[in-house]
């Protein structure tokens, strides 16, 4: 990688807009909702399927902010998606209890 890459940070020796910034694990965490040891855990069992990371050497560990807002996502649909199933299974116990009541 030059100096003239594209991945190369500017010249001014700040961040390019176009590369996806990386968060620490504690940044991560925060942004999730959960303990950075957590996410220690998830990468022991899950490996990179729950949220990818980026290991920088043996102990540095970063996550991509696009990674960490991707698996947000998918959390806020798949909790939509149990809030949904869990509607429907009441509505549908109401309806067979006000059947009941009408016979």
């Amino acid at each position: 990688m030059g100096k003239n890459s594209p991945d190369w940070p500017d010249a001014a020796g700040g961040a390019r807009p176009d590369i996806d910034p990386l968060l620490p694990p504690e940044a991560a965490a925060a942004a999730i909702g959960v303990h950075p040891d957590t996410l220690a855990n998830w990468r022991v069992t899950f490996g990179q399927r729950k949220i990818p990371f980026v290991k920088l050497n043996r102990r540095d560990v970063r996550y991509r902010k696009s990674a960490v807002i991707a698996f947000i996502d998918r959390c806020d649909a798949e909790t939509a998606t149990v809030v949904q199933k869990e509607a429907e299974r009441r509505l549908a116990r109401v309806q067979e209890t006000a059947k009941g009541a009408a016979k």
